[in-house]
């Protein structure tokens, strides 16, 4: 673990992001933008399970109906990076302009998706000094004396300081191989659903996860070090964005972390060889 420094921030802290959706894209832009090394992996492309829906209108219906403090950080936070990410036109004026566009696009005027927004963050990342690596799944946690310290994807083991787990349904079976049970069900994504059912292509992405009582999990498992998981959320981009600000700030400025009770299951049954077992 990386030293901790007097002004109350981890020196050189190295963050891997398993999960490319709205909280793993903010998540990674707000922890680089305090200073932190991020490695954000995806098993399949960033964008693919985003509806393609306009931004503004999407997050006009999450300001209509998902009301919350989350909710309006990530409101407030949108109107920020869709300026940093050189668009044009306000996110709140639903009345106004009828979409907001991106001033780099050669074609004039191009009204920006929810999809396209994604895949911005990523390419904003990347510029960044960040690293984004698609169609990469993680297969396994490295983990010793439950403190976990990388990731195992495709291409070889990856050590960080801290894992973030936001990757929905496909979160299971990762925190299920060192020990954690994690209670979340398939249910529809209603996000761009009328306009799916009305012949639109495109706005409808299937699954979402879902909690039993619909709270998400949100913090770090007790008694899991190096270790922050943000699984079961519903359709709030807005908040998913106020989300990742909120994993950035616990994990860098070392404030207090959401101390997270989960079921146990047996690890010692799951257990993958660690490749780093006798280097640690």
């Amino acid at each position: 673990m990386k030293e901790v420094s007097g002004v109350n921030h981890r020196s050189g802290l190295e963050v891997v992001i398993v999960g490319a959706g709205m909280i793993g894209l903010s998540a990674a832009y707000f922890l680089q933008r305090l200073g932190a090394k991020v490695m954000l992996l995806e098993r399949g492309f960033v964008g693919d399970c985003i509806p393609n829906l306009e931004l503004k209108r999407v997050l006009a219906y999450c300001k209509g109906t998902q009301t919350g403090e989350l909710t309006e950080r990530g409101l407030m936070l949108a109107e920020e990076l869709a300026g940093e990410l050189g668009y044009v036109g306000s996110l709140q004026d639903i009345e106004g302009e009828p979409y907001i566009y991106d001033a780099k696009s050669p074609g004039g005027k191009r009204a920006i998706l929810l999809s396209d927004f994604a895949k911005d963050l990523a390419v904003h990342c990347q510029q960044a000094g960040g690293r984004v690596i698609e169609a990469n799944p993680v297969s396994s946690l490295l983990m010793k004396h439950n403190v976990v310290h990388g990731a195992v994807t495709a291409t070889g083991s990856i050590v960080a300081d801290e894992v973030v787990i936001c990757a929905g349904l496909q979160s299971v079976g990762l925190i299920g191989a060192i020990g954690l049970s994690l209670q979340l069900k398939a249910a529809e994504n209603q996000l761009g659903a009328s306009s799916a059912r009305q012949g639109i292509p495109g706005v409808f992405t299937g699954k979402v996860p879902l909690t039993p009582t619909g709270a998400p999990y949100i913090g770090r498992p007790v008694g899991f070090d190096g270790l922050y998981l943000a699984i079961g959320h519903d359709t709030n981009p807005a908040a998913a964005i106020a989300v990742g600000e909120m994993i950035a700030e616990a994990l860098y400025r070392s404030e207090d972390v959401f101390a997270l009770s989960l079921g146990r299951v047996d690890y010692s049954a799951n257990q993958s060889s660690d490749p780093l077992n006798n280097a640690l």
